[in-house]
């Protein structure tokens, strides 16, 4: 019964890679956090192994989502290959501060990105961008800094990068939703082996995990994610962005108040 669970997470984990670049992470972090209390998953590792479960599950999902938008365009390729190292940094760096942090924090710092994250996604803000590229090390920094919230907290680089790279790179939408896949490639990549690494001497593990890897978990999403996660990208091309974006902000509304509230 929870094995046909996580197939389900699966599904909406793809759709919304495919769709917003983000990797799923913003709905499957709180999917298995309810799924592992229901299962009495210790609770002081609740929130590191949904969050290294959730960046398992999201290897097969962004490899999906990046290959389908590269059939559409090759103009995210010079993107990954000019951010994909501070993004490799970031996701190291991300999963060795989440293993210092107690679940709880944990759990309320995503609820608090979460909500505004919603509020981006909910009201259009007016603001005065710079009119010419950032420098290489300004990026650096800053995609660095994705990289470690996106590994912290288990989610897409797409979350935070797909606003950098509309406005600071000057890259159509379309363009910046492929580069941020393949980027939450790269955070789920190198925060997948982060998380396994660090838990390993954690002595309350549940069976069937290695470190902070729920392997039921992940192979139960990495069934269906990879197909949705297609479907998503070629409906990012047709469906209309403004009423998607808002429609998934009120639910991020609610998503949210769970983390912080429980």
């Amino acid at each position: 019964m929870v094995f046909i669970l996580y197939l389900v997470v699966g599904v909406f984990c793809g759709l919304l890679s495919g769709l917003f670049g983000v990797g799923g992470g913003l709905i499957v972090v709180p999917s298995l956090i309810a799924l592992f209390a229901w299962m009495e998953f210790p609770r002081e590792i609740l929130m590191h192994l949904a969050v290294g479960s959730s960046l398992g599950a999201m290897v097969a999902t962004t490899l999906s989502s990046a290959a389908s938008h590269l059939t559409h365009t090759r103009a995210l390729i010079p993107l990954f290959l000019k951010y994909a190292g501070p993004i490799a940094i970031g996701a190291l760096l991300g999963a060795l501060l989440a293993d210092h942090m107690a679940s709880r924090v944990l759990e309320v710092l995503f609820g608090l990105f979460v909500w505004v994250i919603a509020v981006t996604y909910l009201w259009q803000f007016k603001s005065e961008w710079p009119k010419k590229r950032t420098s290489y090390s300004t990026n650096f920094v800053t995609l660095t800094g994705i990289g470690t919230i996106s590994s912290m907290l288990g989610i897409g680089a797409g979350t935070l990068g797909l606003p950098f790279f509309h406005r600071f790179e000057k890259v159509s939408m379309h363009v910046a939703i492929g580069a941020c896949a393949a980027l939450s490639f790269c955070v789920s990549i190198f925060g997948t082996l982060s998380y396994l690494f660090t838990g390993l001497e954690t002595s309350n593990l549940p069976p069937h995990t290695t470190g902070y890897l729920y392997w039921p978990a992940i192979l139960g999403i990495n069934l269906t994610s990879p197909y949705f996660a297609y479907l998503g990208a070629h409906l990012a091309q047709r469906l209309p962005a403004l009423q998607l974006k808002r429609l998934f902000g009120v639910l991020l509304i609610f998503v949210g108040a769970k983390m912080i509230f429980g």
